[in-house]
């Protein structure tokens, strides 16, 4: 295995995409979007760097194509969990039918009382 420059910006980018796994793992969203801008940064910088090996190339794409894997799996995880907070929320709203069989909700309480004298 050849070296790779420790300044490269493909060794730059392999650690940010280890950054990028190890903030998924933790499901640490907030800190991913920060990364989106410093990704596309390096990957200016590879394309204008000259071609590393074709060996560090295939690693760079073995590591994309993992943390594109679990970014899937993730936003699908984040969906149906607002899904189930969604019909969490619609089972908790009370609802009634009209004479003609139509829903008619009756929306969420508001969770105040009225103090009357």
């Amino acid at each position: 295995m050849a070296l790779v420059d420790p300044g490269s910006p493909l060794t730059a980018l392999m650690a940010l995409l280890e950054t990028e796994v190890d903030l998924l793992r933790r499901f640490d969203f907030a800190h991913l979007g920060a990364l989106a801008a410093q990704k596309s940064a390096l990957l200016d910088a590879l394309i204008a760097a000259p071609p590393p090996e074709s060996s560090a190339l295939e690693r760079l794409r073995a590591r994309a194509r993992r943390n594109a894997t679990l970014l899937q799996a993730a936003g699908r995880g984040v969906r149906s969990a607002r899904r189930r907070l969604a019909d969490l929320r619609r089972a908790a709203a009370p609802e009634t039918y009209d004479a003609r069989g139509r829903r008619n909700g009756l929306g969420p309480s508001t969770g105040t009382m009225e103090h009357r004298a």
